[in-house]
């Protein structure tokens, strides 16, 4: 199965593609948008064109489980997501990835994207056991 896992930001959308059969997550593309309508349709063709399965959405919340600044955000982009592609949207906690992902990241690569790829092999592998 085929999937996508987003990091949702205001002004730039990190991407991730991963494949639950092979068990790999790996940095996929940076969408940089005008507003959310402009993030939903271009997800929402990158999920057709690349035959997307599932799609993770990182899911904004503070480190004691309260809802951030953000999560209103997020909460409309998942909603309009759910409702244009054909395929399942699943909310995924992505507190601490942008920080394992700063570990990652040197010269050339997009945080956005990296936090995208940590999100998805996280849940790879928890979907694995």
């Amino acid at each position: 199965m085929t999937v996508l896992s987003i990091d949702p930001g205001a002004k730039r959308i990190g991407l991730a593609k991963g494949d639950t059969e092979l068990g790999i997550a790996f940095p996929f593309e940076l969408v940089e948008i005008a507003d959310e309508t402009e993030g939903v349709r271009r997800i929402a063709e990158i999920v057709d064109r690349e035959k997307v399965n599932h799609v993770l959405l990182g899911w904004p919340i503070g480190l004691a489980t309260q809802e951030t600044e953000q999560t209103a955000a997020v909460r409309r982009l998942h909603e309009s997501l759910s409702e244009t592609v054909s395929v399942p949207v699943e909310r995924v906690d992505e507190r601490m990835s942008t920080r394992r992902a700063a570990q990652n990241v040197g010269s050339g690569k997009s945080l956005d994207v990296e936090a995208a790829r940590v999100l998805l092999e996280e849940w790879l592998s928890k979907s694995s056991t």
